[in-house]
C-alpha cells in the first residue's frame, strides 16, 4: 500500500462510544502513533476527556500529572519511553509526541501499566504452562485486569467521561484462550459494577 489513508473519520468511527480502543499491530512502527495523534484530536472534539496509555507504568502518574498541569517534567516521560521503548526507528519519540498531543488537546492522561519488575514476579510465579491451564494469571492478563479495573473506575465516575485507550492489539482482544481482552473484560466489569 503506498497511499496513507486520510479518509478515516475517527468521530463517526466513535459514536457514542464511552471508550475507544485504538491498537497498534506492532510496537516498532512510530506511524502508529502519529496516527493516534490523529485520532486523538478528531475524538477530543466529540468530548472524550481521557487519554489511556500501555507504555506509562502507574508508578509515573505523579510525572504524568505534574506534566499534564504545568508543563513541565515531560524530560522524565520522554526518559522513560527511551529507554523501555527504543523499538524502531523514532519509537520512543513517537510515544513521546503522543502524550503531548494527548496534553495539547485537554485529554487528561493516565498511566495504564504495570512496572517491569511487577511483570516479572507475576510470570516467576505463573509459568506458562500454569497460566495456559487457567490456574494462575500470567503478566498479560493481570494487566489487561487492572487496565480494565482502571478504565472501569474511570467511566463510573462520571457519565460524561469518555476514553481513549493506545495500547497493543492483543491487549484489546482476546490474545489466547486464557488471556481475555479489555473489549471483554471491561464490559465484564460494567456489568458487575451495575448490580444486574
Amino acid at each position: 500500500m503506498n497511499k496513507i489513508n486520510t479518509d478515516v473519520n475517527y468521530r463517526t468511527m466513535a459514536g457514542n462510544a464511552r471508550l475507544v480502543m485504538l491498537g497498534e499491530s506492532s510496537h516498532n512502527p512510530a506511524i502508529y502513533k502519529f496516527e493516534a495523534i490523529k485520532a486523538l484530536k478528531e475524538l477530543k472534539k466529540v468530548g472524550f476527556t481521557y487519554f489511556a496509555m500501555e507504555m506509562l507504568p502507574r508508578s509515573m502518574q505523579d510525572k504524568v500529572e505534574f506534566y499534564q498541569r504545568t508543563g513541565s517534567g515531560f524530560n522524565f516521560i520522554q526518559q522513560y519511553f527511551d529507554e523501555y521503548w527504543a523499538r524502531g526507528y523514532l519509537v520512543p519519540q513517537a510515544y513521546g509526541e503522543l502524550v503531548k498531543a494527548a496534553r495539547e488537546v485537554g485529554l487528561k492522561i493516565i498511566a495504564l501499566d504495570l512496572t517491569l519488575e511487577e511483570m516479572d514476579a507475576i510470570d516467576a510465579s505463573c509459568g506458562f504452562d500454569y497460566a495456559e491451564a487457567k490456574k494462575c494469571f500470567d503478566s498479560h492478563t493481570v494487566r489487561n485486569l487492572v487496565w480494565a479495573q482502571n478504565i472501569n473506575a474511570i467511566l463510573n465516575q462520571l457519565n460524561q467521561n469518555r476514553v481513549v485507550v493506545y495500547m497493543h492489539r492483543w491487549h484489546a482482544v482476546r490474545a489466547a484462550g486464557y488471556q481475555e481482552g479489555l473489549d471483554t473484560l471491561v464490559k465484564v466489569g460494567a456489568y458487575q459494577q451495575s448490580g444486574l
